[in-house]
């Protein structure tokens, strides 16, 4: 039985390897995971995160992909010794805080980003948390 921050960390690595098919960050996420099994599982492993990758491209529940990924790493964790389970840990933890996914096409920004238009709308789609400040009024050498 493996220990509640275990599991979540498991689960948290399953959200990762989920929300990664389709984008940008699938192919490092993909070598990552197949890695975490060992040299002898990773050509089985690939194999899985293809599949997971077309389900999901066709449709499929990313839910219910995270959640397959996770009872795989939790059946991992149980089957490792210390040793190899500390090392595992480790690295799910950084696959889980691997930058967010994006999109495979348009720009990706990293930082501050300023929206703005001088005239009509500006839009923008921004994933993660948001500011918004009153812009200042124009002083008397701006206007």
């Amino acid at each position: 039985m493996l220990s509640e921050a275990l599991t979540a960390l498991a689960a948290a690595g399953g959200t990762a390897v989920a929300q990664a098919a389709g984008t940008d960050t699938w192919t490092s996420v993909r070598q990552r995971t197949a890695r975490l099994f060992g040299r002898g599982e990773e050509p089985a492993v690939l194999g899985e995160l293809d599949r997971t990758e077309q389900e999901l491209a066709h449709g499929g529940s990313r839910e219910e992909a995270a959640a397959r990924w996770a009872e795989r790493f939790v059946r991992l964790l149980r089957d490792l010794d210390a040793g190899g389970r500390a090392a595992v840990v480790e690295e799910l933890r950084r696959l889980e805080g691997s930058p967010p996914p994006t999109p495979a096409s348009g720009p990706v920004f990293h930082g501050d980003v300023t929206v703005r238009a001088d005239q009509g709308v500006a839009g923008a789609v921004v994933n993660g948390p948001v500011r918004v400040e009153n812009p200042r009024s124009p002083g008397r050498s701006q206007g």
